[in-house]
């Protein structure tokens, strides 16, 4: 039972820092805030962000935060994106290697944290996401206020047998595992 309790007290440790229960790959000491003017601005409603995460993954799942209607001082959110894509990147000078991820509808009526599941599995890891917003609700600017990405870190586990000789001249084998534990592992031989 106590198990059961210290389980259940980390998820919604993890929900609360975040509001999303997801880790966030994007965070800039979690990033910027949802309040009003806590953005980056931009002219008309086409234009790219693009983000170095903080480790390599396989992305699962963006999520965008805007200032909530009740909050914006005219009662609108119009600066908000409306329409955008998600692109993976393997190397930011290479536009051949990037990978659409999905695209996406912001409701500006919806809750202002909205998560989005990538419509097309990139299988590499990346560390590079870019945000292309289309359009926006109806503004002369667009305000990005939180954007985050989520996904499966990859954690290196040594596989190392209890009967290692230092004269072994085997390579070490490695272990791949993501972090969400979703079946999703290979051995390779580090030489």
């Amino acid at each position: 039972m106590e198990k059961v309790r210290l389980l259940i007290k980390k998820e919604i440790r993890l929900y609360e820092a975040d509001h999303t229960g997801m880790p966030d790959y994007a965070l800039e000491s979690s990033g910027y805030g949802a309040s009003a003017g806590e953005c980056w601005a931009f002219y008309g409603g086409h234009g790219f962000l693009t983000i170095g995460l903080s480790t390599r993954i396989n992305v699962t799942a963006v999520s965008y935060e805007h200032l909530p209607v009740e909050l914006s001082p005219d009662g609108h959110i119009r600066t908000a994106p409306k329409n955008f894509l998600v692109w993976s990147y393997q190397d930011l000078d290479n536009m051949l290697s990037r990978m659409l991820l999905g695209n996406f509808t912001y409701d500006a009526h919806g809750d202002p944290l909205q998560i989005f599941h990538v419509q097309q599995w990139d299988n590499r890891l990346t560390n590079i996401i870019e945000l292309e917003t289309l359009t926006n609700w109806g503004s002369y600017v667009t305000c990005l206020y939180r954007f985050r990405v989520h996904g499966d870190a990859l954690k290196v586990i040594p596989d190392i047998s209890e009967e290692t000789n230092d004269e072994t001249t085997e390579p070490l084998k490695v272990k791949h595992s993501f972090s969400n534990n979703q079946a999703k592992s290979d051995e390779r031989d580090l030489i």
